[in-house]
């Protein structure tokens, strides 16, 4: 296998041969097309052809540490982010497992990755929920990452858990305490600064807890 820096410090010359029917323009100079022939072999199938291979590199990696299939699974409530082992199979049994519930909705994380989560877990006293860039409303409960676009069979995910986490954002809401300042003594009377005046909402906002 190659990746994209090799290929750049290839002869163009022989790369030209496979790419000159699809990016030289007719009439067009002989060496100006030679090297946009090149330029467009890199750009446009190089490239694109080496992310997949890593991906599949990465895939095979995660089978030799012995995981047959493996998902990565995000605790909203608890932040922790981790791998899990799936079973061997097409059903979605083990999805509805680790999301804890029998009725699952999936979101495309990506082209090549979805997430599977509890279909009911925005529910009343919500304690904790999760953001993620590629969705306008707020997930909760357990969120599952596998690889595919969401039918079967799925498989394990070709990103690293670091780069799933990035996507990702846990949120609770929590209390603050607010006490009496000294102004406020002056304009309400008899009242002692420093005295609890009530309890004040923000948000607390962090990125996913990975566990090895």
């Amino acid at each position: 296998m190659f990746v994209s820096s090799d290929i750049r410090q290839l002869n163009p010359y022989k790369l030209i041969k496979l790419a000159h029917k699809t990016f030289a323009q007719p009439g067009e100079n002989h060496h100006i097309a030679a090297w946009r022939c090149y330029a467009g072999l890199v750009t446009q199938v190089a490239e694109p052809l080496c992310h997949a291979l890593e991906g599949r590199d990465r895939f095979k990696e995660i089978e030799g540490q012995g995981m047959n299939n493996i998902a990565y699974v995000l605790d909203s409530e608890t932040t922790l982010f981790r791998a899990v082992e799936l079973q061997i199979g097409i059903s979605f049994s083990p999805i509805y497992d680790l999301v804890g519930s029998p009725l699952i909705e999936m979101i495309r994380f990506d082209d090549m990755h979805s997430l599977f989560l509890d279909e009911e877990a925005l529910r009343d006293g919500l304690t904790a929920f999760t953001r993620f860039d590629g969705c306008l409303k707020p997930l909760a409960g357990k969120i599952v990452l596998v690889g595919g676009d969401g039918r079967e069979p799925y498989h394990s995910p070709l990103i690293s858990i670091a780069d799933a986490a990035s996507r990702f954002q846990c949120c609770r809401p929590v209390l603050d305490p607010v006490f009496v300042e000294p102004d406020d003594v002056m304009s309400k009377g008899l009242i002692f600064p420093g005295a609890l005046k009530g309890l004040q909402v923000r948000m607390d906002i962090i990125p996913p807890m990975i566990v090895a």
